[in-house]
């Protein structure tokens, strides 16, 4: 897990109510939307401005507890985080939207590189599918980013069922014609129709 300490300012100005001044919050991305819901402040009226610093989250076990424990352990968060149901959803990320909804940390790479990416497996593809298939669900550079790990390659067929996937193979083979992201939006389908619509270029945003 991956945890972000970021300074947040208002979207648009937000004075305090007594002294008139612009409030802003120094606080980790997920604690930080969870602390202003508590509090009744709306966490979408608030933007990352600047990026304090990153750490890893992660579970400490004593040192006497057993190697299978751990393991299992590690399994069944795993299993909790990428397993999906029918929707394709899984549940770490209801979890994440029901307790803390859905924030929007700037991206920590551009976006002509998404481009870049975009148009250099396409051209991979164009020139042998399957090897590239196999590359992505491989997580072979260009197609995972060792650096950004956030970016990524996965590709869909014209029934919008997952042929490659660079950073979960698990979804490879998994239809999502219909199927939501947690806040109930059909990006799947967006993606698709977009893509049909402007040439195969565009942008879909999801949660």
């Amino acid at each position: 897990m991956h945890h972000t300490w970021f300074l947040a300012g208002p979207r648009r100005a937000l004075p305090d109510a007594e002294s008139g001044a612009d409030r802003h919050v120094a606080e980790g991305d997920l604690t930080g939307r969870y602390e202003m819901k508590k509090a009744g402040v709306n966490p979408d009226a608030y933007e990352i401005v600047y990026t304090l610093g990153e750490n890893d989250l992660y579970y400490i076990f004593s040192r006497d507890v057993p190697d299978t424990l751990v393991s299992s352990f590690q399994q069944a968060f795993q299993m909790v985080k990428y397993q999906r149901d029918a929707q394709g959803v899984s549940e770490y990320e209801r979890i994440i939207y029901r307790n803390v909804g859905v924030g929007c940390t700037p991206q920590p790479f551009t976006d002509e590189t998404v481009m870049a990416l975009v148009d250099t497996t396409a051209a991979a593809i164009e020139k042998n599918a399957s090897d590239t298939f196999r590359r992505i669900n491989a997580g072979d550079g260009p197609y995972r980013d060792p650096e950004n790990p956030a970016l990524y390659v996965f590709v869909y067929d014209m029934n919008l069922t997952i042929v490659a996937h660079a950073d979960n193979i698990l979804m490879v083979g998994v239809n999502y014609k219909g199927k939501t992201d947690v806040a109930g939006k059909p990006f799947r389908d967006d993606i698709l129709a977009g893509a049909l619509k402007n040439g195969l270029a565009g942008w879909i945003m999801s949660t």
